[in-house]
């Protein structure tokens, strides 16, 4: 990357790497913590390349996929939910079903100090209690579609095909995480 280690494919373009249905055709977006002007950088094909400016608290969350520095699946999620992206919801239950995050480690990304006030938190954080609630992720987009229409009409509710479990690795008893994703 011209920003170097500091920097990573995020938002879409990482949706994109980690080949999240609906990102075939991403923006190149990539986050860094450098203070590199990156107004008007454009690809070789004319095609712009998004620059996110973001702090040292990105560092921790990036990944390698394939031979690609990119924003690991949680911190991809948090950055759809802070650009309200219409695909959230499937991209997280996209995520959750090809066990590229899983619920508990999302909750644990929300509940670092940093995390307070950032855009997306209170998106993300409402999809996880959905799905902490025994709301699993679909299994696909027309299922997210069904269960949108149900849920602002009088339906019941529908039976979910795919349930997931959390997976949490610690806790503390502040934890916004739900305690039914606690480990004894």
């Amino acid at each position: 990357f011209w920003a170097g280690d500091s920097s990573a494919a995020s938002h879409r373009a990482a949706a994109r790497v980690w080949s999240l249905d609906g990102f075939g055709r991403a923006p190149v977006e990539i986050s860094t913590t450098t203070n590199k002007y990156g107004s008007g950088l454009r690809l070789p094909t004319g095609r712009p390349i998004v620059v996110h400016r973001v702090d040292r608290q990105l560092l921790p969350e990036v990944v390698r996929v394939g031979n690609q520095l990119v924003t690991s699946m949680r911190r991809t999620i948090l950055d759809l939910a802070g650009r309200r992206h219409p695909r959230i919801e499937s991209a997280l239950d996209e995520a959750l079903r090809r066990n590229f995050t899983d619920l508990g480690q999302a909750w644990l990304l929300l509940e670092q100090e940093w995390m307070r006030g950032r855009r997306g938190v209170r998106i993300l954080r409402d999809l996880l209690v959905e799905r902490t609630d025994g709301r699993g992720p679909t299994l696909s987009d027309l299922e997210v579609m069904m269960r949108n229409l149900i849920d602002r009409g009088t339906c019941p509710n529908p039976f979910i095909s795919s349930q997931s479990t959390c997976r949490v690795t610690r806790s503390t008893s502040t934890s916004p995480i739900p305690r039914r994703c606690w480990q004894s």
